[in-house]
């Protein structure tokens, strides 16, 4: 299922609550509390880890950060999505991905058999 998008109205009521009262400052960055010029708006909680994706999104579900701040809890999130699917996968059963491709050559050379004092090599060659 694809991600869900916070509506404009939602959108709009979290931008009204990190931004000061009254003010025609820039909203405040809801993790660090600077100001935040250039900002995003995320999910709390992230979306590919909900699993009643049927109640709609409210302003409650998300937050207003700056985009130092997105970029960190993204990354975060990230990890813990990927985790989660090892996790499920595992408990369901399924197997790791057989490696495609060639098969690895080792890189050492095999060692040369040297029969009565010559190796081999020289005496197919004389």
């Amino acid at each position: 299922m694809s991600r869900r998008e916070f509506s404009k109205a939602v959108k709009l009521q979290i931008i009204k609550r990190a931004t000061p009262a009254g003010t025609l400052a820039p909203p405040w960055c809801e993790e660090c509390g600077s100001m935040a010029f250039k900002w995003a708006i995320d999910h709390i909680d992230p979306d590919a880890m909900q699993i009643d994706k049927s109640k709609p999104l409210t302003a409650a579900d998300g937050q207003l950060l700056c985009l130092p701040c997105h970029a960190e809890k993204t990354k975060a999130d990230v990890a813990d999505i990927a985790k989660a699917k090892r996790v499920e996968a595992a408990h369901l059963g399924a197997k790791a991905a057989t490696p495609r491709g060639f098969a690895k050559v080792s890189k050492e050379k095999p060692p040369l058999r040297v029969a009565s004092g010559v190796p081999e090599i020289m005496r197919r060659f004389q």
